[in-house]
């Protein structure tokens, strides 16, 4: 189960061969009227140069004379990517555990829900490049936004609250082509090239 569990990652990783830091931040609110500023980090892989899936992890908290962590999400989507574009688009589903930002009941709940990332590349152009490179950084701003549904635990009047967000921030990325299928290639050109092809 392990070796299945390390095979899967690698291959995942052999096809994005990227990660990104998020930090962004903005309202949330939770069942009918209840509202909170939210503030989200997480760690995701990124598709580089070619459109491909991806999965990530996320907690949210709740700025309010500090910060309260109010849950913990994972993250599966697909990342679109296109040729000589900075823009990307990147829906997904999330599942966590936790309670909304707002706090409308005591406990640890269950989450479903949809997200999605609306990126702009501000910095960093290395999987942009006609080039093999082994290692380059970049930063995009990114537009989150969110909605899904809390299951309290048992006990709560109220079985279903519904859950949103649109948050604002910036994601730090790194990648490298040493294990990129495009290898060196814009953005979904798949075939390989040779060294005497490459710049």
């Amino acid at each position: 189960m392990k070796a299945k569990a390390i095979t899967t990652l690698v291959a995942l990783a052999y096809g994005a061969c990227g990660c990104g830091l998020q930090v962004t931040s903005g309202p949330a609110w939770s069942g009918e009227r209840n509202t909170a500023v939210a503030m989200s980090g997480g760690l995701t892989m990124q598709a580089l140069r070619r459109s491909n899936g991806i999965v990530g992890m996320r907690a949210t908290t709740r700025i309010d004379n500090g910060l309260e962590i109010r849950s913990g999400m994972v993250h599966a989507g697909y990342d679109f990517v296109s040729e000589g574009s900075r823009l990307s688009i990147e829906p997904g589903i999330d599942f966590g555990a936790g309670g909304p930002v707002y706090p409308i009941y005591s406990g640890v709940g269950a989450y479903c829900g949809a997200s999605g990332n609306l990126r702009v590349r501000l910095l960093g152009s290395g999987d942009q490049e006609p080039a093999y490179n082994v290692a380059f950084g970049f930063v995009e701003l990114v537009l989150n936004p969110r909605t899904g549904f809390w299951i309290p635990r048992e006990g709560v009047p109220t079985r279903v609250y519904h859950d949103g967000a649109v948050e604002m921030g910036l994601r730090f990325g790194f990648g490298s082509d040493l294990g990129s299928t495009s290898q060196g290639l814009p953005a979904n050109k798949t075939e390989r090239r040779t060294s005497k092809e490459l710049p």
